[in-house]
């Protein structure tokens, strides 16, 4: 089963995550910006449901400005280290499958849903989006990504076929906005990363700003209709 084979994989590397994942300085640029974006949707005293936090890069913030944030992830691993870096007392966090919302307590009364660096590992996302948008109040808004199958780095893996650790899908733009749209979601924001880059330089900036969908992760913005 492909969450179970997720899991796994998140439990294995859940010690090494933090120093794999920002290794680099491209990509500790590119969790500044992204926080940044994530966190600007999070009012004051919001209540927050936070979907695949790992070890807390948007948790760490998100407390200092929600009422409470309820975190699950079906990797326990990853919400062992979640604990030992965000030690709030308005975190609560749970071992749920994004399928399983709908047994969360405050189901349908969070503010605001962050959900980053899920959706690609779903075999259902157009479900798990629509349960998303259950979990939020009327005039509730959520924050998730897709990764860009026709993208400078999706073109790139492809013609190399470079193979991912774990299971991963990979959507072009209108897919994206299909599965939005089909929803019940409709999107208000953008931001798009992963562009050519040369040494410590890249095209981000301006693909963010005129070729977004050609962008590697598109994060959107959304909220019900």
């Amino acid at each position: 089963m492909i969450e179970n084979q997720v899991k796994d994989y998140y439990d294995q590397i859940s010690k090494q995550y933090d120093e794999h994942r920002f290794s680099r300085a491209y990509y500790r640029k590119v969790a500044e910006v992204e926080n940044e974006f994530v966190l600007s949707k999070v009012h004051e005293n919001d209540s927050v449901l936070e979907i695949g936090p790992g070890t807390g890069r948007f948790t760490a913030q998100a407390v200092h400005k929600a009422s409470q944030v309820a975190a699950i992830d079906i990797s326990q691993g990853m919400l062992d280290q979640l604990h030992l870096k965000v030690p709030a007392q308005n975190l609560s966090t749970q071992c749920l499958s994004i399928y399983e919302l709908t047994t969360l307590p405050g189901y349908g009364n969070f503010d605001t849903v962050i959900c980053m660096r899920v959706l690609p590992h779903l075999e259902n996302p157009l479900l798990a989006l629509e349960l998303m948008s259950g979990a939020v109040k009327p005039k509730g808004n959520l924050v998730c990504d897709f990764w860009n199958l026709n993208s400078y780095v999706g073109l790139v893996r492809r013609i190399f076929k470079r193979p991912s650790f774990v299971y991963t899908k990979y959507y072009d733009y209108p897919a994206m906005l299909s599965l939005i749209d089909r929803s019940g979601l409709k999107v208000n924001d953008v931001l798009a990363w992963g562009y050519p880059r040369f040494g410590v330089y890249s095209l981000d900036k301006l693909g963010n700003n005129f070729f977004k969908s050609l962008g590697y992760s598109l994060v959107f913005h959304v909220s019900r209709k």
